[in-house]
């Protein structure tokens, strides 16, 4: 499909009216799939993508966490949690 410009580069009011198309035309498409893979999802009883990816973190945290703490990972970890809660690795204030 070929979308027309006029000279100064505006879209025209066809070319408008195409995008407005195909955008509709996608969300009708992007709803139909969710509604097929949610009752898949249940059937399945398979869990989000959100909820796997906090799940996968959270199980690499706990790994981490039991590392001794000569192992570069568990150092990296400490060095995140402490700049989260605002203080800098060498006691300053931040």
């Amino acid at each position: 499909m070929h979308v027309a410009f006029n000279n100064n580069d505006k879209m025209s009011a066809i070319g408008k009216l195409k995008l407005k198309q195909i955008a509709s035309h996608s969300i009708k498409l992007l709803i139909n799939a969710a509604s097929q893979l949610l009752p898949v999802m249940n059937q399945t009883q398979q869990q989000s993508i959100h909820n796997r990816i906090r799940d996968r973190r959270i199980s690499v945290f706990g790994h981490v966490r039991r590392l001794q703490e000569s192992v570069p990972a568990h150092e990296a970890l400490r060095l995140v949690v402490i700049s989260r809660a605002g203080h800098r690795p060498d006691d300053r204030p931040a």
